[in-house]
């Protein structure tokens, strides 16, 4: 696997912690104005990594640690995104983006 993918993907993913934390600490009000754009960035890219890595013409494809990652987050920031920023949303009584 290139090394800049991984690079990209975790900082975009700590990022994506940090602003998190910061949103919930209430740090800074500006913080969940950008859970949008990270949450597409993010998302985009698990789609786009899982499409490309593991397509059906693909052949002999190892499934490394890398892989395992991948696709424990793809199902973590999935239920993240929907459910647990909802509640966080609607606990806080922040406005909503869209």
């Amino acid at each position: 696997m290139k090394e800049w993918v991984q690079r990209f993907y975790y900082g975009v993913l700590y990022a994506w912690y940090a602003l998190y934390a910061v949103a919930l600490l209430g740090i800074w009000t500006v913080a969940p104005a950008y859970f949008d754009t990270l949450n597409s960035v993010l998302k985009y890219f698990i789609i786009g990594f899982l499409l490309v890595r593991f397509n059906p013409w693909t052949k002999d494809v190892a499934f490394t640690a890398f892989d395992r990652t991948i696709v424990f987050s793809a199902a973590f920031f999935l239920l993240a995104s929907t459910a647990v920023t909802s509640l966080i949303t609607n606990a806080l009584n922040l406005p909503n983006m869209h």
